[in-house]
């Protein structure tokens, strides 16, 4: 368990291709190609501290260890049962859990061993209108689904690892108006920790978050986050903080004065400045090592953004890039910048019939004019593979064999006195094997029947270079349109909100955020009628006129032998509407007639329970 004194540096990873692997026993994960991302905006420094020195210490008195980062503290208490989260303190926010609090972990826990606890807390945060506070309901499940060795980069290896998976949702209560509904923040997380020994500190994190609201329109978002620690090294060399020109600033004068902040007032540091027009720092237009933390660039275009990062070192150790941040600089009032060239060919998303393609651009009237050409195998540009300044023809031919793919690429063009802006970006594709195959779906299965309304989950076998899977559900085998598309960054999904008696059809798609796969094959499940309705007779027996109705429905209906009935209405999910004993019949056909004329227009179910038999036919009320 953790000690107060404990430190750690967690870094973010890049989360394409990253999943979880498999639970049970004896696992071998090997997360060795694992990507940290560069930028100081991509570390943070926990710490774990006496709750005496975290901010709002005097809300949780029976807390016993708390964990800082730099602007906020979560409280803990560990005792023979467990390990428990007791609210949240930071400078302008704090949250306080009412007892029974977050459980976390439990003592003792076993391979294969589960609990679930749920909380209710309230949140304040400061504003300048006074404190304003808000109602969380959490709900928390944890397994200890696995045990084995990870394997971490830089030929790190760890045994006696064990797994933790953590499901989590919480509602948060929110009153945003006075006299208008309150609304709800419903946060679902799925996150999976390995840890060594009985540390409550990770050492790899993979968690998936969706984020959705009822009573405030917009649509859910997702993301994924990928963090790990070194457990027991000591704290990394921080980077430096960039200070000025504020990130995006425009027409700077030349020289650009580019300052940041030194990461501690330790012994002598040295700095590694690097300028790049590119992005992905794949093309140097500034490079120095110096003592300062401030730096003059002269050797800068005109109109051009560029962008610019800082690393410490001290010694032997070097720290990782500080965040990265752009300028752009002043065009003088005297010199003219030409138009942006427009592309030719291959047109945008081309298929190119050969990997050795030819690019070809507008061409400029002028013997001053040259061209900047940029190509990439990713939209932003970080992973230029081909670049040329200056080219003074219009036109590019690749003399190497390109691998299958898609291919970015833009052009600049200068006049003899400035450069345009970029061009538009397009793409091609170099056709090959494909780069990813398209999901293998497994539930529910073609053609499944009575499936619930709600809460049916839809899997899929993943290709392992896949990161977000699309899925596409609609009433009609053309996907005319989707009653439902949605997105999910593990192989499975849970969805609700369908409509009673309904053939659905769905199929899936995968993605690695730059290339796409086929869509899946396409599958149908049909849906049962929602409510408390049970053993469902055919209703073809049953009539029901007129249909579309308007004012009142004549429901008839042939049945034998004196029998005790029931007549119900209800909505497309299923809700009950109307509700009738209608006693002991007799005779050999039941005819009703009932208004309707109270309802809205839609799609209802008639429903006639007999005996032990249940008639249902649909009918549409129009307006």
């Amino acid at each position: 368990m953790p000690e107060i004194g404990d430190k750690y540096v967690l870094y973010d990873c890049d989360t394409v291709g990253v999943v979880q692997g498999n639970s049970g026993a004896n696992i071998n994960w090997d997360f060795s190609s694992l990507t940290r991302l560069s930028g100081s905006d991509y570390m943070t420094l926990l710490e774990f501290i006496d709750p005496a020195f975290a901010p709002h210490e005097d809300k949780f008195p029976t807390a016993t260890i708390a964990q800082m980062n730099d602007t906020a503290a979560v409280f803990y208490r560990e005792t023979s049962e467990g390990f428990f989260r007791l609210g949240i303190g930071a400078l302008e926010l704090h949250e306080i859990i009412a007892s029974p609090y977050d459980q976390n972990l439990k003592f003792p826990f076993s391979f294969n061993d589960k609990f679930s606890s749920n909380y209710k807390s309230t949140i304040y945060v400061d504003t300048e209108e006074g404190e304003m506070e808000w109602n969380r309901y959490g709900e928390t499940m944890v397994e200890y689904d696995a045990y084995g060795t990870l394997k971490m980069p830089a030929g790190k290896q760890y045994d006696n690892v064990y797994r933790l998976y953590y499901k989590s949702t919480t509602y948060d209560t929110v009153q945003i108006m006075e006299g208008f509904p309150p609304m709800i923040i419903i946060t679902e997380m799925t996150n999976y920790g390995w840890h060594a020994s009985t540390s409550i500190q990770p050492i790899l994190t993979i968690s998936n978050v969706k984020v959705s609201y009822i009573g405030f329109p917009s649509t859910p978002i997702y993301s994924k986050n990928v963090t790990y620690s070194e457990m027991g090294g000591a704290i990394a060399l921080m980077p430096p903080t960039l200070q000025s020109p504020a990130n995006n600033s425009v027409d700077l004068v030349l020289p650009v004065l580019l300052e940041w902040q030194a990461p501690d007032e330790g012994e002598e540091t040295m700095y590694h400045l690097q300028v790049s027009s590119n992005p992905g720092f794949s093309i140097m237009d500034f490079e120095a090592t110096i003592s300062a933390t401030s730096q003059n660039v002269y050797e800068l275009e005109f109109g051009t953004v560029y962008y610019w990062r800082v690393r410490s070192i001290k010694g032997e150790e070097t720290s990782e890039f500080s965040s990265i941040w752009n300028f752009k600089t002043k065009v003088p009032d005297d010199i003219t910048v030409p138009d942006p060239p427009l592309l030719i060919s291959p047109t945008n998303g081309a298929v190119v019939a050969s990997n050795m393609p030819t690019l070809v651009w507008e061409e400029a009237a002028g013997v001053d004019y040259s061209w900047k050409i940029e190509v990439a195998t990713d939209m932003n540009f970080s992973d230029v593979i081909f670049y040329e300044s200056p080219r003074m023809t219009n036109t590019f031919e690749f003399d190497y064999e390109l691998a299958p793919g898609n291919y970015f690429w833009h052009v600049q063009v200068n006049n003899g006195e400035a450069w345009s802006e970029w061009s538009q970006t397009w793409y091609f594709v170099v056709e090959g094997d494909a780069v990813l195959d398209p999901p293998s779906l497994l539930e529910p299965a073609d053609g499944s029947q009575e499936l619930p309304i709600n809460n049916i989950t839809f899997s899929w076998e993943d290709d392992e270079k896949a990161t977000i899977w699309i899925i596409d559900i609609a009433e009609d085998e053309n996907f005319d349109e989707a009653f439902i598309s949605d997105q999910s960054f593990t192989n499975s999904i849970t969805l609700s909100g369908f409509e009673s008696l309904t053939t659905y059809y769905w199929r899936v798609l995968s993605t690695d955020g730059v290339n796409t796969s086929a869509w899946s094959e396409i599958r149908s499940f049909t849906t049962m009628l929602g409510g408390d309705v049970q053993n469902v007779y055919s209703g073809n027996m049953m009539k029901i006129s007129p249909n579309p109705a308007q004012d009142f429905v004549q429901i008839i209906l042939d049945f034998e032998g004196n029998q005790n009935a029931e007549f119900e209405i209800r909505d497309i999910k299923g809700n009950l509407l109307v509700s009738e004993n209608l006693g002991m019949i007799s005779g050999s056909t039941l005819n009703l007639e009932r208004s309707i004329s109270n309802f809205a227009s839609g799609k209802y179910f008639a429903i006639v329970k007999i005996g032990h038999k249940t008639y249902i036919n649909p009918f549409t009320i129009t307006r």
